[in-house]
């Protein structure tokens, strides 16, 4: 078993899965509002005091608004310092927030460790989809590029189907746990969102600390060797060593041509080359926050709360988190198939 393994491509797909815990770990911090704002709000509130309706607003928006700042800032990290370093570094700013919350007692303290995980989901945004799309082989790209959405949606999908069940001091303590033993809590105590919220980034960080730095940003930094290393590893043993070598190559041209064509960001936005694809991919992502995406996750449960549903909202959370992965699954298996034209 362990030798055909070898003779796979199977360590892209773990490389891309661990990557990609990256994404869940983030995914928790939007959907996390959905069970806890009521909690917030109520004479109970884990800040000394139930929280405003505006309150409410930037607890749920300031991770939105860290993700910008970080993605601007992910770009250059992920140039300077590596993919895999960069996704480690956002694997803590999305761990430490989980901390705050615990023994935070004010507002203060929540706001800020909202922000703390925004900028690990901002990091991430940019910096797992270079790296699951450069280790990937061409035929697989699509497939592996998908397990963004898919780890994305089953983060989402553990808050709503445990959340609602426990309370937010049972979260919060579950939290506390150290990261070692998560395997067993992770097992055996799975009724705490808390487990997911505070350890997914550990698991991610725990993974992806031996998994290979990304080969065509190897070249890029003139660490050749390194980089027909790490293609092996990717690559299963049975590709020859010759194939391995033209990838490098391959690599090297790719790399000598997007340094001889690197432009200022005004040439790239202005350029019409690249005129058709910048407006596919900023009408898509405008239209998916226009539809309103992170308010329907950051308020699911008060939003079908108010429409009276004979559907409990907790229920109805849940099922719109499942109906989500049929269509991610399929996607991933079409844009390999089919392309995306």
């Amino acid at each position: 078993m362990i030798k055909n393994l070898q003779n796979t491509r199977y360590m892209q797909y773990i490389g891309a899965i661990s990557a990609t815990l990256s994404n869940a770990a983030s995914a928790t911090y939007s959907i996390w509002p959905s069970p806890t704002l009521a909690v917030l709000q109520s004479e109970d509130s884990p800040v000394g005091r139930p929280i405003t309706d505006d309150e409410g607003s930037w607890v749920v928006s300031l991770t939105k608004l860290a993700k910008i700042v970080a993605a601007l800032g992910g770009g250059f990290m992920v140039e300077k310092i590596g993919r895999k370093k960069s996704l480690l570094i956002a694997g803590i700013f999305l761990f430490i927030p989980w901390f705050l919350i615990i023994f935070g007692t004010n507002i203060g303290t929540l706001y800020a460790a909202r922000f703390i995980g925004g900028l690990g989901g901002g990091i991430v945004i940019v910096g797992c989809s270079i790296y699951n799309g450069e280790i990937a082989d061409k035929d697989i790209r699509g497939k592996l590029g998908a397990t963004l959405i898919i780890l994305k949606l089953v983060g989402s999908l553990l808050i709503l189907c445990i959340g609602p069940y426990v309370s937010y001091t049972v979260l919060a303590i579950v939290c506390a746990i150290i990261p070692i033993i998560f395997v067993g809590l992770f097992v055996f105590m799975p009724e705490s969102p808390a487990i997911v919220c505070a350890i997914i980034p550990i698991i991610f960080v725990g993974l992806f600390v031996f998994m290979p730095e990304s080969p065509y940003y190897l070249v890029k930094v003139n660490q050749n060797d390194q980089a027909e290393k790490n293609l092996k590893i990717l690559a299963g043993k049975l590709v020859p060593d010759k194939d391995i070598k033209a990838k490098v190559f391959e690599i090297e041209k790719s790399v000598e041509s997007d340094m001889q064509n690197k432009t200022t960001l005004w040439e790239f936005l202005s350029n019409k080359d690249y005129r058709k694809a910048i407006i596919i991919i900023l009408g898509v992502k405008t239209l998916q926050q226009l539809s309103g995406e992170a308010a329907i996750d950051a308020y699911m449960q008060p939003i079908i709360a108010s429409t009276g549903s004979t559907i409990s909202e907790e229920i109805s959370s849940i099922i719109f988190g499942v109906v989500q992965l049929p269509g991610a699954l399929l996607a991933s298996y079409l844009v390999d198939k089919l392309g995306i034209n």
